[in-house]
């Protein structure tokens, strides 16, 4: 998000900065991200059509993420796929880490 920013700002902002959209210049990096990731997300809705998202990571804590996507996800429904719900990972921006240690555990007892 913040090589977004420098590419169409030529300004230096943190991923923070951007979803607080302070200026306009934020809003409109924060509109681009949000549309690249509803790109990828319709991507995986139309290859796996998952019934939920989960997000996590230090982009899950920008209040309103989940609304946002959302909303720029709604923007190219194709066909019977709809739009998931999207939700923030219980265990904030250490869910990913927690699930690989999970996971790792898992391995061993095998």
């Amino acid at each position: 998000m913040g090589r977004l920013a420098k590419i169409v700002l030529d300004r230096d902002l943190t991923p923070r900065e951007i979803g607080a959209q302070k200026d306009l210049g934020a809003r409109q990096v924060w509109n681009i991200w949000c549309s690249l990731t509803a790109e990828l997300l319709r991507s995986v809705c139309l290859t796996v059509d998952p019934d939920v998202i989960v997000l996590g990571g230090g982009m899950s804590q920008i209040p309103g993420v989940e609304g946002d996507l959302k909303t720029a996800l709604k923007g190219d429904v194709i066909g019977d796929f709809g739009v998931p719900k999207i939700t923030l990972a219980a265990g904030g921006n250490t869910s990913g880490a927690r699930g690989a240690a999970f996971h790792a555990i898992m391995e061993v007892k095998k």
